[in-house]
C-alpha cells in the first residue's frame, strides 16, 4: 500500500531536498515559489530534485508532466495525485 503525504509534509520534504540540491533557498519558500525564477533551477537540476523526491516518496512523476511544473505547489500536487513507482 502506498503511503500518502500531506501537503505540508511534502512541502517540508521538497524544502529539504531542494536545499541539498541547490544549496541555498529564498527566505520565502512555499507553494508559490517558482522553480526557475526563485530557485534558479535548470532542467537538469529539476530532474535531480524530482528524482530525489520520487525515491523519498515512492511516487512516480511522469515525464509528460514536466512542462507543467512551474512552482513548488505544482510538485506538491503531483505527489498528492501521484501513482506509486
Amino acid at each position: 500500500m502506498q503511503r500518502t503525504f500531506a501537503a505540508d509534509e511534502t512541502l517540508r520534504l521538497i524544502h529539504e531536498l531542494a536545499l541539498d540540491v541547490v544549496g541555498a533557498l529564498p527566505d520565502e519558500f512555499g507553494t508559490a515559489t517558482t522553480l526557475t525564477d526563485d530557485l534558479d533551477l535548470d532542467s537538469l537540476t529539476l530532474l535531480e530534485l524530482l528524482g530525489a523526491l520520487e525515491r523519498e516518496t515512492g511516487v512516480e512523476i511522469p515525464e509528460e508532466k514536466l512542462p507543467a511544473i512551474v512552482t513548488v505547489g505544482d510538485i506538491v500536487a503531483l505527489v498528492a495525485d501521484g501513482s506509486p513507482r
